[in-house]
């Protein structure tokens, strides 16, 4: 996930987690919702909304997420996971 710093005078705010699939977070809901996971404190609403830091201009902000279903993110996954995964690979056709 990143957060892109629109003016390039300053690096972007960058943060990566991988799923652990035996966590309750990464599986289907048992109660209203799952447990948080990712990225708590990926940066603080203050830097973010100073606009000396560049982060957001003209009332828009960019974040960029990849999110990767290749084969070695996917193992280990339930299979059905993995099933539906499969048709987002190419774009969403099956």
């Amino acid at each position: 996930m990143k957060l892109r710093n629109v003016t390039k005078n300053r690096p972007d705010i960058v943060e990566k987690f991988r799923p652990e699939p035996s966590s309750s977070s990464f599986q289907r809901p048992k109660n209203e919702m799952n447990i948080a996971s990712g990225c708590p404190q990926f940066a603080e609403q203050a830097h973010v909304f100073n606009t000396d830091n560049g982060f957001v201009v003209d009332d828009t902000m960019y974040i960029e997420i990849m999110v990767d279903n290749s084969y070695e993110a996917l193992h280990g996954l339930n299979i059905s996971v993995q099933e539906m995964t499969r048709g987002y690979s190419n774009g969403g056709a099956k």
